[in-house]
């Protein structure tokens, strides 16, 4: 089925995905529902108590998955860095309530000096500090609290970066910790000169929400990248996007000797 197809099908048969044209975040945001809503949060806190209590493998968005499925573009790239670095120290940026963690914890157990520490919103450290945190698995309310806590050796942002409202300052406050490797996947690009603001409309399988949302311009991003870091790898992701000429796209990336 070609782009287009893709495109009317959600639109007309699904009726949710990324839809719009706003001129500013506030007005898409002024358009939404937003990411702070309780019903959301307890959706993702279940999924996550029954991935830790062995019900299912591992969960997404607060949508549970049965089979063991390990993002093989990850574990090879971590496993270098074990080969080169002697351990692995994850700052895992915007990672709920470790939903990455949980799917690679049998893989994680494997790697010697293994850190995993995430920075997310206020109640979802909490929660984390309070039910998931282990030896290995940490939370803390920000980047700079994680770099002194673990000293991290990658940052990994999966599915994050589009929902921040100010992505690149985000991006700028990582940079400045020079942390040696980079992973980003699950990101929505199209080959706009700009950012494009729209509306997400979240499938209703996993939750009811609107967030406002960008399509990042590939050109802007990896324009940006590459001031900062070498880009090793680009990669999809196996996420579908309703709007023509765009994809979700990863990168895995080392820092550039400055």
């Amino acid at each position: 089925m070609n782009q287009f197809l893709i495109n009317l099908y959600y639109r007309y048969k699904k009726g949710w995905g990324f839809f719009g044209d706003y001129s500013t975040w506030q007005a898409a945001a002024a358009d939404c529902e937003g990411y702070d809503s309780k019903p959301i949060l307890a959706r993702v806190l279940a999924a996550a108590r029954a991935v830790k209590n062995g019900e299912a493998e591992f969960e997404r968005d607060g949508f549970l998955f049965f089979e063991k499925k390990e993002i093989q573009n990850l574990t090879f790239w971590l496993k270098k860095i074990v080969d080169t670095e002697g351990g692995l120290r994850v700052l895992d940026f915007g990672g709920s309530l470790a939903s990455l963690y949980f799917q690679h914890r049998d893989f994680l157990t494997k790697l010697p000096n293994t850190k995993w520490c995430i920075v997310e919103q206020s109640h979802f450290v909490d929660i984390g500090k309070t039910e998931f945190e282990a030896e290995n698995l940490l939370f803390e309310y920000t980047i700079d609290e994680a770099v002194k806590k673990i000293k991290p050796n990658i940052v990994i942002i999966s599915s994050v970066l589009q929902y921040l409202e100010s992505p690149f300052t985000w991006l700028d406050e990582i940079v400045k910790y020079k942390i040696p490797y980079l992973w980003i996947d699950r990101t929505p690009f199209s080959n706009r000169e700009k950012d494009w603001i729209l509306k997400q409309i979240v499938d209703p399988r996993v939750y009811k929400a609107t967030y406002p949302a960008y399509i990042l311009s590939l050109p802007k991003f990896k324009g940006y990248l590459e001031k900062h870091y070498e880009i090793v790898a680009e990669f999809s992701s196996p996420d579908k996007i309703n709007q023509r000429e765009c994809q979700f796209l990863g990168f895995f990336c080392t820092l550039k000797n400055t």
